[in-house]
C-alpha cells in the first residue's frame, strides 16, 4: 500500500481482486482450494501484500497452481471488481470503528508524512478503482519475481522444487 500514490488502498483492492480472480477453469481461485480443503487466506499491510493456503501434502501442486495463477496470469473481471468495491467498504467501516483507527492515529503522530501513514484499507477513492487499476497494479508490482514462496510441512524438498517450477 506505500505504492498506492494517490489511489490509495489500490494495492489491498489488488488484493481482493486477485483472491477472488478465476482460474482458467472459470472458477474462483479461493473456491478451488476449498473444494480440496485447503484453508486460504490474503492480506494487504501497509509495506507487502500476501496470500497464503494451509492443506495437505498431496494437494501441493493444486495449491502452488492456485498461488501460480495469481502471480503469473490473473484473470480481473468488471463483475469481481464491483463486488470486492462493496467488500471493501464494510471493511473500511470496521477497520475505522476498531484497531485499525487507533493505529492510524499512532501512526500520524509518530510519522506525518510518511509513505507507510496510510492504512491499507485505502478511503473513498476505492470506489473509483475499476479492474483495470488492479491490474495495473498487478503489472508494476505484483510479479512472479517479486514473490516469495514459503512453504513448510512434511514435504520432500525436490517434489516441492518440480511442483513450484511447473506452477510459478
Amino acid at each position: 500500500s506505500r505504492f498506492d500514490e494517490e489511489r490509495g488502498g489500490r494495492a489491498h483492492f489488488t488484493e481482493h481482486c486477485l483472491a477472488n480472480s478465476a482460474a482458467p477453469d472459470g472458477m474462483p481461485l479461493e473456491l478451488q482450494l476449498e473444494r480440496i480443503g485447503a484453508e486460504f487466506e490474503a492480506g494487504t499491510q501497509r509495506d507487502y501484500m500476501h496470500f497464503g493456503a494451509t492443506s495437505m501434502p498431496w494437494d501441493l501442486p493444486l495449491v502452488l497452481g492456485a498461488l501460480g495463477a495469481i502471480c503469473s496470469r490473473p484473470e480481473l473481471g468488471h463483475e469481481i471488481a464491483e463486488r470486492e468495491k462493496s467488500i471493501i467498504r464494510h471493511e473500511q467501516l470496521r477497520y475505522r470503528d476498531g484497531i485499525g483507527g487507533l493505529w492510524d492515529a499512532l501512526f500520524q503522530g509518530l510519522w506525518e508524512d510518511h509513505p507507510l501513514l496510510p492504512p491499507a484499507v485505502g478511503g473513498a477513492e476505492v470506489s473509483a478503482l475499476s479492474s483495470e487499476d488492479a491490474l495495473d497494479h498487478w503489472h508494476r508490482l505484483v510479479r512472479p519475481e517479486r514473490a516469495i514462496l514459503a512453504v513448510v510441512g512434511n514435504l520432500d524438498c525436490d517434489e516441492l522444487a518440480s511442483a513450484a517450477e511447473v506452477a510459478l
